[in-house]
């Protein structure tokens, strides 16, 4: 069987290369992914693309849609230029931008002659609900500002934030006053919420969309305070705050002891699904309430099942062992989105536990298949019942930012030249090549007596903090000066 994990050696040179002695078959997943990305997922222009550009894409499709461009960013932010020119990384996103309507709304989906598809379901209105200005699908989870802040963060480029700030901020006006119940909830039709067959039953107000809606404030808070325009970033903090305490006090239920979609009478309804932690991404989660629903993700009753986390909780009436697309596969973007709501909260050891176990069973499904998918069983080796072959795509999230982040623990902050690093594994472990910054750093851990051997090595000045198992040490690396420290 052929395999992807051929890469050519001109690519493999310009990436970050993962260090796992013990874990070969991780590497080579990792090396299969951006193999695959590479022949498959680079879409040639058309007339309509912003500026001309090739650009990243999922590529099962002829078109192009907007939450799997946002999340493909989360992986595509280590290309380094191997599989396109810096500058035009993000071009996937400058493709939707360039097809927002005068009144904020950006398709969440786009043929191929660049006109939006339409709607695929009826939209959830009623007289209660304001008509959303006939856009019907038009709507997806609002990730860009989350996509270009994290970007930023990581690489130091914020050569796009002044541009893009005022479409994010009024695509963020068109949601709010279009897909708003009188009481603040939001609400999609089911194709808008990316999730297409998940069980939503008498949901009036949908906690995916409102805890998305939280982040999407967050991050345009911050990109507003970066580029000077503090009247945005005040509206935003704001909004974010009158979230929250919607959220928290209102999509609760203490019962079942986790956040769900409303129903009219501002009833907790609807599923037990992996949608609700969008509340821990996006911080608005208490910490009692947090505590709760991390309790679910260690339980095989919900969601820590053979593959973590199926997206529909396994008591569910719906859920289905075989898959059946989002009632009970595993997806890489919510895994990932997960695991860095996890993080968020001080559960980086469960982040870590998570992303090994998937990658685990990634690992073995290509060994026996050849290649990495559109979503996985939860209860077995193999694909999910409805999956694309060759998917990377968001597929590869987990075999790239997810071993990189939450394996070896290293986070990139490019913006202030600054790597953190914190050792998760007992193993022999690290990263060459990792840019950071203007700089290429190398990080390699080795276990010795009572601690940590690292070695560290820079091409530009960088500043790390290891997080060893019960210290802290800042290093500051001075250009082609090789440095080994111990830690405990």
């Amino acid at each position: 069987m052929a395999l992807h994990d051929e890469l050519p050696d001109r690519i493999w040179q310009l990436l970050p290369r993962p260090v796992l002695p013990a874990r070969d078959h991780l590497v080579r997943l990792y090396r299969a992914a951006w193999a695959i990305a590479s022949t498959r997922a680079i879409r040639p222009p058309a007339s309509w693309v912003a500026d001309g550009k090739p650009f990243v894409d999922a590529c099962f499709s002829d078109n192009i849609f907007q939450w799997d461009s946002c999340f493909i960013v989360h992986w595509l932010k280590y290309q380094q230029g191997a599989l396109l020119p810096r500058e035009h990384a993000l071009s996937l996103l400058d493709n939707f931008y360039a097809a927002q309507h005068e009144d904020g709304a950006i398709p969440r989906e786009i043929r191929p002659d660049g006109t939006a598809e339409p709607c695929k379901t009826p939209a959830q209105e009623s007289p209660k609900t304001p008509v959303h200005a006939r856009h019907g699908a038009f709507t997806n989870p609002p990730l860009f500002a989350w996509a270009e802040w994290d970007y930023y963060c990581h690489t130091g480029d914020d050569s796009r934030l002044a541009r893009v700030l005022p479409k994010l901020a009024a695509y963020f006006d068109w949601y709010t006053n279009n897909r708003s119940r009188p009481q603040g909830y939001l609400w999609y039709d089911t194709f808008g919420s990316g999730m297409d067959n998940m069980p939503r039953r008498d949901a009036w107000g949908w906690i995916d969309y409102t805890a998305q809606a939280a982040l999407d404030c967050e991050a345009l808070a911050n990109i507003a305070i970066h580029v000077g325009d503090m009247s945005i970033a005040e509206a935003c903090s704001a909004n974010y705050l009158g979230f929250q305490e919607l959220i928290t006090s209102k999509m609760w239920d203490p019962w079942q002891k986790r956040f769900g979609d409303v129903d009219d009478m501002e009833i907790v309804v609807g599923a037990n699904h992996l949608g609700l932690y969008w509340t821990l991404l996006a911080g608005v989660a208490l910490p009692e309430q947090a505590k709760e629903m991390i309790a679910a993700l260690r339980s095989p009753r919900h969601f820590a099942r053979h593959h973590p986390l199926p997206t529909l909780s396994a008591s569910d009436p719906q859920f289905a062992h075989e898959g059946a697309y989002w009632r009970g596969s595993v997806w890489a973007p919510m895994n990932y989105m997960v695991q860095r709501g996890l993080n968020r909260y001080e559960q980086r050891p469960l982040a870590t536990e998570i992303a090994l176990q998937h990658l685990e069973v990634m690992s073995r499904v290509y060994t026996a298949t050849g290649t990495i998918w559109e979503n996985y069983s939860s209860e077995k080796d193999a694909p999910g019942s409805e999956s694309r072959r060759d998917f990377c795509g968001w597929s590869a999230l987990g075999p790239i930012a997810g071993l990189i982040e939450d394996v070896l623990g290293i986070v990139v902050e490019g913006s202030s030249s600054r790597v953190d690093w914190r050792i998760r594994l007992d193993e022999e472990h690290g990263i060459e090549n990792l840019q950071v910054g203007s700089a290429h750093i190398s990080l390699r851990a080795t276990p010795v007596v009572g601690g940590w051997s690292v070695r560290m090595l820079a091409t530009a000045e960088v500043e790390v903090h290891i997080y060893g198992m019960v210290g802290k040490g800042i290093h500051r690396l001075a250009p082609y000066h090789p440095v080994t420290v111990r830690v405990r």
